[in-house]
């Protein structure tokens, strides 16, 4: 498509003046995309499916951390459990060294010996043996030989 001048003055230099070229040049036209149905869901879906993922993984984190402070409270409680046996069972313990001790006091052993029909031994009961002479060895024949 040409574009004329019809113009008098434009006309009447142009015919004085030799026969030039017009030297306008098009710039190219910026068409504007227009995003087809499909594609453009596609992308809305994408970023739904991208919310709807991150709002399940904060979901399973919170569920996980629930789990696991549940499974440390019963830690501690059976932690809380075994500290009232091993209090119960000290307390028993010292109750045991105490009778432990009063069956072996000298009073007990003294009572015990008398209910059995024993004494305490006498002098003339005591016989001491010398240990500080030298050593000797003596053999002993026998007769049969």
């Amino acid at each position: 498509m040409r574009y004329q001048n019809t113009s008098n003055a434009v006309a009447t230099a142009t015919t004085a003046a030799p026969a030039r070229r017009a030297t306008v040049t098009r710039l190219p036209v910026k068409r504007v995309r227009t995003r087809s149905k499909a594609r453009t869901k596609s992308r809305v879906n994408t970023k739904v499916l991208a919310v709807v993922g991150v709002f399940v993984f904060f979901v399973g984190m919170w569920a996980f951390n629930l789990g696991t402070r549940v499974s440390i409270a019963e830690v501690k409680a059976q932690i809380t459990e075994c500290d009232k046996q091993i209090e119960s069972l000290d307390s028993n313990k010292v109750t045991l060294e105490m009778q432990l001790e009063s069956l072996y006091s000298f009073e007990n052993i003294e009572e015990k010996a008398k209910s059995f029909g024993m004494m305490k031994s006498t002098d003339a009961q005591v016989k001491y043996i010398n240990l500080r002479s030298k050593d000797k060895a003596e053999i002993v024949k026998d007769d049969k030989e």
